[in-house]
């Protein structure tokens, strides 16, 4: 009879259905597993029992359920609350022990919650610098920085949350801003005319005709919006051989905006007469002479001069050419900065005053200089556009 020979299966057949039925009972195993998770179960919370889908952990219960305890109060760092329930959360007792976020719960599991703990804020230590003040002293038509500012230093440890100081440790004294305002004292008879709000068409140019006419040197203060919009004209100015000053941008008062845009104007003013002209001014005419403790350290750090007026006609209120002229012959003084407007509107009395004041000036021995020739001539150096006539008499030997 015949015989059927059964053969011993390979090893390799036997690794592969050994893996396969490993891979069934993990399957089925993950299969009860998910079966369970998702079977609800019943838990007690501070004594009322709720139903919770299998798997939630205590902190996934926080999400779902409201404890009856609250969370602790944030405190700041004198015992005061400034948050309440800012602190800890819950804390939870499981089964009558401490349970952690991460714990599963299971059916019958009894939850008591008890107030979380306080927290007291952390604390801050920074370095906090103490500003400088600007003195200014004097009350001249001139200014100059005699001393710059710089802050001092306290260090300050406070609350990170209440902001309360618990100590502060002095680190560096400030030094104090000086600004020193003068008016110039030449030794001659010297008067400086300058014009504000300019350039402008047709007044701008009448104020160089007589000027240029006269042989009078001046200064203009002009404004950057008008020196951008009137490029020949600044360099007309210049080519007359008058001195360029800036007067801001926008003719906002220094003393009403903040130190960076009075910086932001003073650099971009200079920036717009150099454009024109090629050649860099630091004179500047705050508008309206308004100037507080910011704009001076703001005017101060962009490289500016501040040049004020000690005689004002008030010609922008078209008084009348004989008011106009009158007022400033009567106001100068050796070492006077006249203010007038080449800008701004109709200049047709301030254009017809202009040659009355220029010769009823000379006739009582004044000498034009621009700004900067009055400064240099005040005591530091005499250039020659500073000499009086009688100082020219007297250098060529002649009698005035």
């Amino acid at each position: 009879m015949p015989y059927h020979v059964i053969e011993r299966p390979s090893r390799t057949r036997m690794a592969r259905r050994w893996i396969v039925a490993g891979v069934l009972v993990l399957l089925g195993a993950t299969a009860a597993a998910s079966i369970a998770v998702a079977r609800p179960l019943t838990v007690t919370v501070d004594g009322l029992p709720y139903e919770v889908a299998g798997g939630t952990t205590v902190a996934m219960l926080r999400g779902v359920v409201a404890f009856n305890a609250p969370a602790g109060d944030l405190r700041d760092i004198r015992g005061s609350v400034i948050d309440t329930g800012g602190g800890s959360p819950a804390r939870v007792l499981r089964n009558g022990r401490a349970a952690a976020e991460w714990q599963r719960l299971y059916p019958g599991d009894v939850l008591i919650s008890r107030r979380g703990q306080n927290r007291i804020e952390s604390i801050e230590i920074t370095d906090v610098p103490v500003p400088y003040e600007t003195i200014v002293e004097g009350s001249g038509t001139l200014a100059d920085v005699r001393r710059a500012g710089r802050n001092g230093l306290r260090r300050v440890v406070r609350g990170a949350v209440s902001g309360i100081e618990i100590g502060d440790t002095h680190l560096a004294d400030p030094q104090h801003e000086l600004i020193v305002r003068r008016s110039p004292h030449p030794r001659s008879k010297l008067v400086a005319l300058t014009f504000d709000d300019g350039p402008w068409p047709t007044w701008t140019e009448a104020v160089l005709e007589v000027l240029a006419e006269h042989e009078v040197p001046a200064t203009f203060f002009v404004l950057g919006r008008q020196a951008e919009r009137h490029p020949a004209l600044v360099k007309r100015i210049a080519d007359g051989g008058h001195l360029l000053g800036s007067h801001s941008v926008s003719h906002k008062r220094f003393n009403t905006v903040k130190p960076a845009r009075v910086h932001k104007e003073t650099v971009q003013s200079r920036r717009l007469i150099a454009d024109a002209v090629g050649v860099d001014s630091p004179w500047i005419r705050p508008p309206y002479g308004a100037m507080n403790a910011g704009a001076w350290g703001a005017v101060r750090e962009a490289g500016g001069r501040v040049v004020l007026w000690d005689v004002d006609p008030e010609d922008w209120r078209k008084p009348g050419t004989k008011k106009i002229a009158d007022r400033v012959v009567r106001a100068t003084k050796p070492g006077s900065i006249v203010l007038l407007h080449d800008g701004g509107g109709d200049r047709t009395q301030t254009v017809k005053a202009l040659p009355k004041i220029i010769k009823r000036l000379r006739g009582k021995g004044y000498t034009f200089v621009t700004v900067e020739e009055l400064v240099e001539a005040n005591g530091v150096k005499k250039g020659k556009a500073a000499l009086s006539a009688s100082d020219t008499a007297q250098a060529s030997g002649e009698t005035p």
